[in-house]
This record gives C-alpha cells, sequence and structure tokens, in this order.
C-alpha cells in the first residue's frame, strides 16, 4: 500500500491510501442492508473517481453537497472493472488548504492563446454595443 497525499486521480493504483482534496461532482444518499451509505463523484484537474462512503457521519448525510471542496482520506479499489475510492473521512476543505487550479479542469491551451483567440472573436461582432458588452467581460 502506498500514501498519496494529494496525489492525482489521474495517477491512483489500487491499494493506494489517499489523502487528498477534491470537488464533490455527485452526491447521492443510498440505503443498503445495514443502513444508509453516500455514493459520491469525486473530481480534481485531471478526471473524476467513483466513491462512496459506508458508515457516513451526520456532516456526509446532511451538510455535503455538490459543488463543496472537501478534503477526504480514503483507499482506493476497484468495483466492477473500475477504479472506486472507499472514503474513511471526509470534511469541508479550508480556502487555504488547497489551490483551485489543482481542483478544477483547465484548458491545456495556454492562458495568452486562449485570450488572443477571444479578442480575434470579438473584433468580428459587428453590432457596436454587443461587442462593447462582450469586451467588457
Amino acid at each position: 500500500m502506498t500514501a498519496g497525499n494529494d496525489k492525482k486521480i489521474r495517477d491512483f493504483v489500487i491499494d493506494d491510501s489517499i489523502t487528498s482534496f477534491f470537488a464533490v461532482r455527485k452526491r447521492e444518499i443510498r440505503e443498503y442492508t445495514r443502513g444508509k451509505y453516500v455514493s459520491l463523484e469525486l473530481g480534481d484537474c485531471t478526471g473524476r473517481i467513483a466513491a462512496v462512503m459506508w458508515e457516513p457521519d451526520q456532516f456526509c448525510l446532511s451538510d455535503l453537497s455538490e459543488g463543496m471542496v472537501v478534503k477526504v482520506r480514503g483507499l482506493v479499489g476497484e468495483y466492477r472493472g473500475r477504479k472506486q475510492l472507499t472514503v474513511h473521512q471526509v470534511r469541508p476543505a479550508q480556502d487555504d488548504e488547497y489551490a483551485i487550479e489543482d481542483i478544477v479542469p483547465q484548458s491545456a491551451e495556454p492562458r495568452e492563446h486562449r485570450r488572443e483567440r477571444i479578442l480575434s472573436l470579438t473584433d468580428k461582432i459587428e453590432n457596436q454595443d454587443i461587442k462593447r458588452l462582450v469586451a467588457s467581460f
């Protein structure tokens, strides 16, 4: 078992012990024979992974929501041929604990190229009012 502190989803391997920050993409509370569990989809800048918490605490059942950035401790396993993270602990992340660029996917195109492309498209707008409005963004 290897430690994966702040390891990215694309680099996860089976039996990795993970402690990292993720965005909650999906959250569902489901029932099974022993009670309730939480099914999640977690994401970072490299991808997404299904996750499950079999013994959720009150935070997971009531306050955890989609779009939230959380700190997760868990173990990478496999379910139906795909990697899945079994979550042992989860809590809300503090703003100063993570960088948003590590959480949200970004374009591979350099920022300056994207800016130039947007400006060239803005120049093609003929209606001056709309052009000014677009340029203000």
